[in-house]
């Protein structure tokens, strides 16, 4: 009986590390998607496996549909940049040259769109992540608490803000998502103003940044279980340029495999998401510049521009 049990335990033990691993990487969904959240189905191909490849992110400024008074808005977006440069597997540039309009682009009530002028001047700055921020309209309401003859009424203002982060290589909505904070305060009848909030900076600063947290932390864990994808360029009839380099952490010797870009799979709302295709080839870093690299074929392979690359 005892030999029985003993045999039972270290049978377990052997089994545990097995398990573990079905768990953390072998069986990955192919996407998720909920009403806050959207996933690149390329994680299929990842496997858990972790390049240590940093990611370019460019951070566009906050857009205020909320009315706010410009210099918060802008001091909101710094924020938001110094809470992710925390991370430092992220390399975050803020886009400065560009002019954010409040008008209403991102609304979960009418579908993510984000602009196709930041989408390229992502790509013209050769950037692997674009992050939008919306700081919605407030809503304000009024509350009634405690009994009578004690009952206050009490405005009650929640602050949204809303993410979107695209993946700028394959295309591909990783996150977008909402998060709202709630605060009451005192309701002066005198103004009548039932749905109106004059602007507490305070309240506002220290709210935005209890949301801006919790939206870094799940960028930084989105981020994280996708291994860096870069692309190629054909730079001459030997060697390809890739659009990553020394300050992503990219080595001479270095080998990258290349993949052709898969068919887009059709989710069940309608929007693509693509994955990596046939793997074409693999390529030898051998010159290793500030933002790029140029590679040479390890078997003379012909490859062709756009075509997707990883660290093997």
């Amino acid at each position: 009986m005892k030999s029985s049990t003993v045999t039972r335990l270290s049978l377990l033990i052997m089994l545990f590390p097995l398990f573990l691993g079905i768990g953390c990487s072998t069986f990955r969904s192919i996407y998720w998607e909920s009403e806050d959240a959207a996933r690149s189905v390329s994680e299929m191909v990842s496997f858990g496996k972790e390049d240590m490849l940093r990611k370019r992110i460019l951070l566009v400024p906050i857009k205020n549909q909320a009315g706010i008074k410009q210099e918060t808005a802008t001091r909101i977006t710094g924020t938001f940049m110094d809470l992710l440069a925390k991370n430092g597997d992220l390399l975050v540039t803020p886009l400065n040259d560009v002019e954010i309009s409040s008008s209403d682009l991102s609304s979960p009530q009418y579908g993510i769109v984000i602009d196709p002028e930041l989408v390229k001047k992502a790509e013209e700055k050769y950037m692997d992540v674009l992050i939008t921020t919306t700081l919605y309209p407030f809503d304000v309401k009024t509350k009634k608490s405690g009994i009578w003859p004690f009952r206050k009424i009490k405005k009650e203002i929640a602050i949204s803000i809303n993410i979107n982060v695209l993946d700028i290589t394959n295309g591909t909505l990783i996150l977008a998502k909402t998060e709202t904070r709630k605060v009451k305060t005192d309701y002066d009848a005198a103004e009548g103003q039932e749905d109106r909030w004059e602007v507490d900076n305070e309240i506002l600063d220290e709210e935005a940044s209890s949301i801006l947290k919790t939206h870094s932390s799940d960028i930084s864990d989105a981020l994280a279980s996708q291994p860096w994808t870069g692309k190629i360029k054909l730079a001459d009839s030997k060697s390809v340029m890739i659009n990553g380099g020394k300050d992503i952490g990219v080595t001479e010797g270095s080998i990258f495999e290349v993949f052709d870009k898969g068919e887009p799979i059709q989710s069940a709302n309608g929007k693509d998401y693509s994955y990596l295709g046939q793997k074409a080839a693999e390529v030898r870093a051998d010159e290793v510049m500030q933002e790029y690299t140029l590679a040479t074929p390890l078997n003379n392979e012909i490859l062709k521009d756009g075509q997707l690359v990883r660290l093997k």
